[in-house]
């Protein structure tokens, strides 16, 4: 990373004043199974979805990119849940991104 990098967390109090054509916004795993009621549910997880849809709105208006990850896991002989509780099984409501992420025209 270099040194005028700057990493904004959600909460964070660090935010650019504006964006340029190295910017980006990395949504990370806005899904169903991590907000509450889901199989690993973060606790008051949905409450920053607000905040992530006015940074989408910003970053596509100084047309920046915006890219959104998705945990995704097969229902069946993932090793990854010998460590976590099943979540975010392929084809199900845990994996689907949360219905009030607000994401652009032809999001995919």
């Amino acid at each position: 990373m270099s040194n005028n990098s700057v990493i904004i967390s959600i909460t964070g109090s660090q935010q650019p004043q504006k964006w340029n054509e190295r910017s980006a916004l990395l949504v990370v795993d806005p899904q169903n199974d991590f907000m509450p009621g889901g199989a690993l549910p973060i606790p008051d997880g949905d409450q920053i979805i607000p905040v992530v849809n006015r940074y989408i709105k910003n970053f596509i208006s100084a047309k920046c990119p915006v890219y959104v990850s998705c945990d995704r896991h097969p229902a069946e002989g993932s090793v990854h849940f010998d460590k976590w509780p099943q979540h975010c099984i392929v084809d199900t409501w845990g994996a689907d991104f949360n219905n009030k992420l607000v994401l652009p025209m032809g999001f995919s």
